[in-house]
């Protein structure tokens, strides 16, 4: 009874032991699948935050410099959006396009700038043109991507986003032109007898101030590159700056 009692008993220790194993094994596989999914959502996190998931080259920045000549008094540096869709091949068409008229020149100017809020990727060609017979021309060019849905953001969606109506873009465009026009008084490159306000927008060279704007997202905020002619026979060459060619419109904290 005792031999028969011992073999029972034997049997139970037998059985735990091997449900203490099993419990082991599968903590241990549930262990490894969990540190296996974390490597892989970090990786998924990783590439999705560097967007290496929709690039067409990895290791190079979403908007990265293509072509570039830093050869005499004028620099020209041609972007390039990198990512791999039909809407962003559009965009890099429509740049080459733009500035084919330019980058053949010595006396051009091309730079640009981009942006990244949120899954809104904002791009700014710009090109001051110095092959004029007078003032220099300036050019801007402006691209909103969702990089979400790898579509392109139009300016109404923009607007929409923003809360700002067409109206309130107009004032502030012209406010800020006469912020520039008392700026210029104050400082002395113009004189009120001689050229009023209308006389210092004449010089500007644009139609209406809601002519040829470019909407772009900068740190949260709506703007807009608006193009104008900066040289005068006032001197105002001397107070514009790369500054005064953006407008602020919107700030996305405010709205």
């Amino acid at each position: 009874m005792l031999l028969k009692e011992k073999k029972v008993h034997n049997n139970k220790k037998n059985t735990k032991a091997m449900n203490k194993n099993n419990t082991i094994i599968i903590a241990i596989t549930a262990a490894v699948f969990g540190i296996i999914f974390v490597i892989v959502f970090m990786i998924n996190q990783n590439n999705n935050r560097n967007y290496n998931n929709i690039k067409i080259t990895k290791n190079k920045y979403l908007v990265y410099t293509k072509t570039e000549n830093t050869t005499g008094k004028f620099s020209q540096e041609i972007p390039f959006l990198n990512i791999d869709c039909p809407i962003a091949e559009s965009i890099n068409k429509d740049i080459d396009m733009f500035l084919s008229s330019f980058n053949n020149s010595n006396k051009n100017i091309i730079n640009y700038e981009y942006n990244i809020n949120g899954i809104i990727l904002s791009l700014v060609v710009k090109v001051v043109d110095y092959d004029t017979t007078n003032a220099p021309n300036v050019y801007f060019r402006t691209y909103n991507f969702n990089l979400d849905t790898l579509e392109a953001i139009s300016d109404e969606a923009l607007l929409n986003f923003f809360g700002v109506e067409a109206d309130t873009v107009r004032q502030k465009i012209e406010d800020k032109f006469k912020d520039y026009y008392y700026e210029e008084l104050k400082e002395g490159y113009l004189n009120q007898s001689e050229c009023d306000f209308d006389c210092f927008i004449t010089y500007r060279g644009f139609q209406g101030y809601m002519e040829d704007i470019h909407y772009y997202v900068e740190a949260g905020k709506l703007v807009l590159f608006k193009p104008f002619i900066f040289a005068s026979i006032y001197g105002e060459e001397e107070f514009f700056t790369d500054e005064h060619f953006k407008f602020l419109i919107a700030n996305f904290s405010n709205k």
